[in-house]
């Protein structure tokens, strides 16, 4: 196999709006440059912004990935959970970091003349399993990843490996905040945390599943 296409890439988005941390920065970045399953690890931050794929696009096509793992933040859910469907819109109750906000009316498409949805062809049920033998918390699988900047890279990321017919599997997660973040940010009471090692194991076995 040509070294190049062993490359597995996580991206992580920066720090949204006011947070001044964003946990799955901190753990692609931790993860950059390890090998896992005999896979060199490639960490790349994304901007919090509609259209980011731009960047991506461009890593993807000098990486030659065998696996992309993008990873966001959602503040309510309760474990690391697999989202199995992008929809083409974007719209949100807030701005990206470039104050940009497509309000509901709008139905504004990500990508006209497209599906109004993608749906992952991975077995995301066996995953779950697997990765639920690993950590000691549950794996949640969601039918809806929104339709916000992470929804909004997914659908693009899939699109241009569909389009492009590059052999790349793809898939999205998304975390709470990290226990290690509990004594730098300013929280309500009751805000979900998860033990970064369980992400960070999560990442490693979906590796080792998908390459």
């Amino acid at each position: 196999m040509d070294m190049i296409s062993r490359n597995v890439l996580i991206t992580g988005f920066e720090p949204f709006g006011k947070e001044k941390f964003n946990p799955v920065q901190d753990i692609a970045k931790e993860l950059h440059g390890t090998i896992v399953n005999d896979k060199f690890i490639i960490w790349k931050v994304m901007p919090s912004i509609y259209g980011t794929f731009s960047w991506l696009k461009e890593i993807i096509i000098e990486s030659d990935p065998a696996l992309i793992i993008n990873m966001g933040l959602a503040s309510r859910v309760w474990w690391v959970r697999l989202e199995t469907t992008w929809h083409n819109v974007m719209r949100s109750s807030y701005a990206d970091n470039m104050w940009i906000k497509f309000e509901k009316e709008e139905n504004k498409k990500i990508l006209e003349h497209w599906p109004d949805t993608i749906t992952s062809t991975l077995d995301l049920t066996s995953l779950k399993q697997k990765l639920e033998s690993k950590i000691n918390s549950k794996v949640e699988i969601s039918h809806n990843a929104e339709w916000f900047i992470c929804n909004d890279l997914l659908y693009r990321t899939s699109h241009f490996i569909n389009t492009s017919q590059r052999n790349i599997k793809h898939i999205f997660i998304h975390i709470p905040r990290t226990n290690d973040f509990k004594e730098k940010i300013d929280l309500a009471p009751g805000k979900i945390f998860i033990p970064k090692e369980e992400v960070i194991t999560s990442i490693k076995e979906l590796i080792y599943n998908l390459t």
